[in-house]
């Protein structure tokens, strides 16, 4: 059985910026993207501590080349406020 590693994109709390969340190779844990001070749960809708930034979209490596198009895709196409 495969392990799922998901990987967390974030978005502002103005949505001016995306970044691709931070995972701590000793720890596992995902750190936020954009400020890079706080850990976030990769799941859609988990929110920053200390920015307030977004996850907008998850993706798995394993699941190929076209699911992280899609997802990064997918979050810079995201409406404006």
């Amino acid at each position: 059985m495969s392990e799922l590693n998901l990987y967390a994109i974030l978005t502002s709390r103005d949505q001016s910026t995306v970044r691709l969340g931070w995972v701590s190779f000793c720890t596992g844990l995902t750190y936020c993207g954009i400020c890079l001070r706080a850990p976030v749960e990769p799941m859609l809708g988990a929110e920053c501590r200390a920015c307030g930034a977004q996850v907008s979209r998850l993706f798995d490596l394993c699941a190929g080349n076209n699911s992280v198009r899609q997802a990064w895709k997918d979050a810079l196409s995201l409406p404006s406020p």
